[in-house]
């Protein structure tokens, strides 16, 4: 295990992770916030049948059926024997009992009551939501059913958030896992980092799981498909190899998916504008990749070829190398 989580390693990363934290609580604070008004009617429903369960439980008890077992059992040996009279005393004295028991028990629920009716009506607001709710929420909790879901099920878009869980789905419907009986059932893959907040996008690095027959080629043959099925772009979708000089195998891919079109952001200014001199010996400065790694490309001992499209920016590839050349003092053009 390493020193320090994936998402903590840079302070950049802290930042990024940090903000798309906060971005995820915003989240789900503004979809729960305006579904208050309807979770304040099913926790009425659910505390009214609390309130009818716990009531249906309560009447033995209330009722004294303890006592009432004894009490038939009495009557029906008097109807077979009415001249035995220790028997008739007998029936009257467990049905005196349990009259007596009813009343004190039926007594003790009403002054409760009353007492609990009072409280109400005498707290403060503070107070009397707090035993509002003190009594609200057993009640609610015991009138859920085996189904019963309180809070509606949300699911953030995936550049506020993005879990294990989609991408197991989204390989799943790619045919690069094997599917389960249940929606959840089925290989998974491991993630061995992530997904963590890595610049514009989200990164995660997983291995495939054994027994399945797919390698990481497979994936990254179905970058298309993982993209439709995540909700983006191909082009938002990056993925690579993780190969064994850095610690992968075969089944182990680096995926970044980035919240929108990463070639559209604002340009970035090169290294060269900042610097008197160069040395074309060193990799010129180029461009970045779409995660905003910088790109460097040597020329020496190299020959390259441009081609395109009109319009499509060949000339001013081709600048990006001159420049570096025209800051060497030593170079010929």
């Amino acid at each position: 295990m390493p020193v320090l989580p994936a998402w903590a390693r840079t302070p950049a990363l802290l930042k990024a992770n940090t903000l798309a934290l906060g971005r995820l609580c915003w989240w789900h604070t503004r979809f729960h916030g305006i579904r208050v008004p309807k979770y304040a009617v099913k926790t009425a429903w659910l505390a009214s049948r609390g309130f009818y369960r716990a009531t249906v439980g309560l009447w033995p008890t209330l009722s004294a059926q303890d006592h009432t077992a004894a009490v038939k059992a009495l009557r029906a040996q008097a109807k077979l024997k009415p001249e035995d009279v220790d028997l008739a005393v007998r029936l009257q004295m467990a049905h005196a009992a349990r009259t007596q028991t009813r009343r004190w028990r039926f007594g003790a629920a009403a002054v409760g009551v009353a007492t609990a009716a009072l409280g109400f009506y005498l707290a403060p607001p503070l107070l009397l939501t707090g035993m509002t709710g003190a009594v609200v929420t057993p009640l609610a909790y015991l009138g859920r059913g085996d189904k019963t879901q309180l809070l509606d099920h949300g699911v953030p878009p995936l550049r506020v958030d993005m879990n294990a869980q989609q991408l197991n789905d989204a390989l799943r419907a790619a045919g690069l896992l094997k599917s389960g009986k249940g929606d959840e059932d089925g290989p998974k893959v491991t993630c061995i980092m992530g997904p963590v907040r890595d610049g514009r996008g989200w990164a995660v690095v997983f291995d495939l799981p054994k027994g399945g027959g797919k390698t990481a080629a497979d994936v990254l043959a179905k970058r298309t498909t993982l993209a439709a099925e995540l909700g983006v772009d191909e082009i938002q979708v990056v993925m690579s190899r993780v190969r064994a000089a850095q610690g992968g195998n075969a089944s182990r891919v680096s995926m970044w998916v980035a919240d929108d079109d990463p070639y559209l952001a604002d340009p970035t200014p090169s290294p060269l504008v900042k610097l008197d001199r160069f040395s074309v010996w060193d990799a010129i400065p180029f461009g970045q990749d779409a995660r905003g790694n910088r790109v460097a490309v040597p020329v020496v001992w190299q020959s390259m070829f441009f081609g395109g499209l009109p319009r499509r920016g060949k000339t001013f590839t081709q600048r990006l190398l001159t420049a570096a050349g025209l800051l060497d003092p030593w170079v010929r053009h």
